[in-house]
């Protein structure tokens, strides 16, 4: 099932033309209005993504394919094309194209082969989640794992499991690049603001132990110390790490406002302690006319209380 089909379809042709020439010579009289046979291009395109996949350049190769069956609808490029989709992470494509394949196919397609497909096609579905996004801006470019997927307002995006790369952009608003965490066959939705340039606040994180993940109103900004141009506005701030109390905590940002946050996770406590979750941040004060930076020291201990000269914004029990 993994492995790129070749029929003689493509190939028979040429040796039936080499056949008839050998047996009699034929005077082709030069032509201004000469018509190229779009089966050869076919063939060719063919050819040539056939190589590009073995050389494991899988997008070159789809390209080709995708050319190829324009030129020439042969059942069995669909099947090489989806074998190139589910290599890019494309699930959705590849479902797409193996079902294709099959419907084009018809009785062409053997029943073991049909059989390999479908069940292609089920383990593909399995680990593809559908996400929709929530994005207020119309004409907003999202991009997914570098390919470009639509303009907002965009339909549910259908996504390979893992860690899917996002990048949104918009005139006049600050571009957003983070990562979606996606679990297969999940249904879910994810609110994206975007900030205008001329309003934008900055947040600044990083968090112990390094190797934890943090978010951002649900999105993975990594375990690096990262620095995010976001909304004005509340924002939901999160930390994980396996073995360690999560951290989630809200924070208010007013307009042009830059704040420090440095997330401590604290490793997991006995069941009586951790029946409760205590998450508090704090805020640098807000200097009409100016920016503000705020310094945060975040952790979750009960024993935590407000550095001076700051107010506690949340305190939230789970």
């Amino acid at each position: 099932m993994r492995a790129l089909v070749f029929l003689l379809v493509f190939v028979t042709p040429c040796i039936a033309s080499a056949q008839r020439s050998s047996d009699r010579s034929v005077r082709v009289e030069p032509s201004a209005a000469t018509t190229p046979d779009p089966s050869v291009d076919a063939r060719a395109r063919f050819m040539a993504g056939a190589e590009h996949f073995d050389a494991e350049r899988f997008d070159a190769a789809a390209a080709e394919f995708e050319r190829s069956f324009a030129l020439r609808e042969v059942p069995v490029v669909l099947f090489n094309l989806a074998q190139c989709y589910r290599r890019l992470l494309r699930n959705d494509d590849a479902i797409e194209a193996f079902r294709r394949y099959l419907a084009i196919g018809g009785a062409g397609v053997a029943a073991d082969r049909r059989r390999g497909v479908e069940q292609e096609i089920a383990a593909l579905e399995a680990q593809t989640a559908t996400v929709t996004l929530e994005i207020r801006e119309p004409g907003a470019r999202v991009s997914v794992d570098g390919r470009p997927v639509g303009v907002t307002p965009i339909a549910p995006l259908r996504l390979a499991a893992g860690h899917r790369a996002l990048r949104i952009e918009a005139d006049g608003f600050v571009t957003v690049e983070d990562e979606l965490v996606v679990v297969g066959r999940e249904t879910r939705r994810v609110e994206i603001r975007l900030a205008r340039v001329e309003s934008a606040a900055t947040l600044r994180l990083d968090v112990v132990p390094a190797e934890a993940v943090m978010f951002v109103d649900g999105l993975d900004v990594g375990s690096e110390p990262t620095e995010r141009r976001v909304t004005s506005g509340g924002h939901v701030i999160e930390a994980r790490l396996e073995g360690y109390v999560p951290y989630l905590a809200s924070v208010e940002l007013a307009d042009h406002q830059e704040l420090e946050l440095h997330l401590r996770l604290e490793t997991t406590r006995s069941p009586e302690i951790t029946e409760q979750w205590w998450f508090w941040t704090t805020l640098g004060v807000v200097v009409a006319g100016g920016v503000v930076a705020g310094v945060v020291i975040a952790t979750n201990p009960t024993e935590a209380a407000p550095i001076a000269g700051r107010s506690l914004v949340g305190h939230i029990e789970i």
